[in-house]
């Protein structure tokens, strides 16, 4: 048996639901065990992949820009811009959170979008609602 034949049949049996089911906790566990090991593993990943990662970031971005807008709303700058969140939720900031909640978010300026997070922590500390634009 060749190394294409074995890497195949290696394939072939990580995709049977209970050896994945198996798998995947297995991983889990181990990454849990060994986090220095994963992040040095990412750091290294990263590294051999930043260019594309980069890359795919600027495009995204850019996607996110025509669909929400790329000007404040408050001011009208097209520099630093941010996206808020109009709910004040906590959100984790990934593009695949934006797309999934995208008419949640305004384009603000970086200097629009501190006064609007401090005011609105001011004004309403308990709160999630937030002040209008």
């Amino acid at each position: 048996m060749n190394n294409e034949e074995r890497k195949q049949k290696r394939k072939e049996y990580l995709q049977r639901p209970e050896v994945k089911a198996k798998y995947k906790i297995t991983i889990q566990k181990w990454k849990k065990d060994n986090p220095e090991k994963v992040k040095k593993s990412l750091r290294k990943w990263y590294q051999t992949h930043k260019e594309r990662v980069r890359k795919v970031s600027q495009e995204q971005r850019k996607i996110l820009e025509n669909l929400i807008g790329n000007s404040c709303v408050v001011c009208g700058s097209t520099r630093y811009i941010q996206f808020h969140e109009i709910h004040n939720k906590k959100h984790p900031i990934t593009f695949s959170y934006y797309f999934k909640h995208i008419k949640d978010f305004v384009p603000l300026c970086q200097r629009c979008h501190t006064t609007k997070t401090r005011l609105n922590q001011l004004t309403e500390p308990q709160r999630t609602a937030s002040v209008n634009l």
